[in-house]
């Protein structure tokens, strides 16, 4: 990775963390019970924002795993991977929207988390690397990248330590690929909407999370 844009990223990264700073103290790890996971959405909003807001919504399916199953809970740490992410492009209401296969896999980053310890509610985290592309009433596609610019999301964690769902935060957004229309147009791209489908890979069984 060039040094510029690493810098760019570290320095966003630490811009969610200052953000995002709530109960460092106590519960020094976080520990998933399983290693695999996959987030379900029904329809995932795929918006685009400049001097309009358009957007589609599609059926969205991603799969990753956890590189340990005990995490500490070190702002920008590497927690895992998404290794899969397929948007149903036939099923999208306003024009098809896709991840590009080639920029797999993205890493997963804890950023914090909010909630009163031990009964924390929600984990953040940040995915680096989502790329996408959408039509959207546009005469071509316009190519969302995210080397440097992540998109932030939380997991859901209910009193019991299941979690419940997955959202990514509209508050962050992906800059288009240089010279594209959407470029041109000074659009950004970004992904909303709650799934509450996050279980183990090819399972229906419920990840908790518990605190060490």
């Amino acid at each position: 990775m060039h040094a510029r844009t690493a810098g760019a990223l570290a320095a966003i990264i630490a811009a969610f963390v200052l953000a995002y700073a709530v109960g460092a103290a106590s519960a020094r790890s976080i520990a998933p019970s399983h290693e695999s996971f996959r987030i379900t959405w029904t329809e995932l909003k795929f918006f685009d924002e400049g001097g309009a807001r358009l957007s589609t919504t599609c059926p969205v399916t991603m799969e990753g795993s956890f590189s340990m199953r005990t995490i500490l809970k070190v702002p920008n740490s590497l927690i895992g991977f998404i290794t899969r992410a397929i948007a149903k492009e036939t099923s999208c209401t306003e024009g098809p929207a896709r991840f590009l296969p080639e920029t797999l896999p993205w890493h997963l980053r804890y950023i914090g988390f909010s909630g009163t310890l031990p009964a924390i509610t929600r984990i953040r985290v940040a995915i680096m690397n989502i790329h996408y592309e959408d039509t959207l009433g546009v005469l071509e596609r316009c190519l969302f990248r995210g080397e440097t610019s992540p998109l932030a999301g939380e997991f859901f964690r209910e009193a019991g330590g299941v979690i419940t769902g997955f959202e990514f935060l509209h508050s962050t957004t992906l800059p288009p690929a240089p010279g594209s229309i959407c470029a041109g147009a000074g659009i950004t791209g970004g992904l909303e909407r709650l799934s509450t489908s996050v279980t183990v890979l090819n399972s229906t069984t419920r990840i908790t999370v518990t605190l060490i």
